[in-house]
């Protein structure tokens, strides 16, 4: 993998270990998910948050979840996070706002049976439909 061999070339580089911490995270490989993502963390002196969230550690204010989006803008868990967030707080116009982001990042053609995109999306985000249930709840 390039990423292996770029954080090779250039350990101390926080991007090249969060985006291998990703790839790793996407595959299910939660141990070498972690151990890169603490790798970025460690160069970004610890002021982020995706890995935090990766350890399943409650993301618990706007600024958290603005710079865990920063790092991985298209990690789904994130947006569907920030919105249950704001919907926890009552505020339905930000909540949704979220959920239609996490939707955008859903594969176009989710809605197929047969579809390969779904089933791996389906795979990689378990709780998918509940964000219906919470569209539902500001409407």
């Amino acid at each position: 993998n390039n990423y292996i061999f770029a954080t090779t070339l250039n350990p101390n580089q926080r991007d090249y270990n969060y985006i291998l911490s990703m790839i790793f995270n996407d595959l299910g490989d939660k141990e070498n998910a972690l151990k890169y993502a603490k790798k970025g963390s460690d160069f970004a002196g610890h002021n982020d948050s995706y890995y935090y969230f990766l350890l399943g550690k409650i993301l618990k204010s706007e600024t958290d979840f603005e710079k865990a989006f920063k790092m991985a803008p298209t990690y789904p868990p994130i947006l569907l996070e920030w919105g249950k967030m704001y919907l926890a707080e009552g505020n339905c116009g930000k909540a949704l706002e979220k959920f239609d982001k996490y939707l955008k990042l859903v594969p176009d053609d989710w809605e197929s049976n047969d579809s390969e995109q779904k089933r791996l999306f389906y795979k990689e985000n378990p709780q998918f439909d509940e964000v219906f249930e919470y569209i539902k709840a500001c409407k």
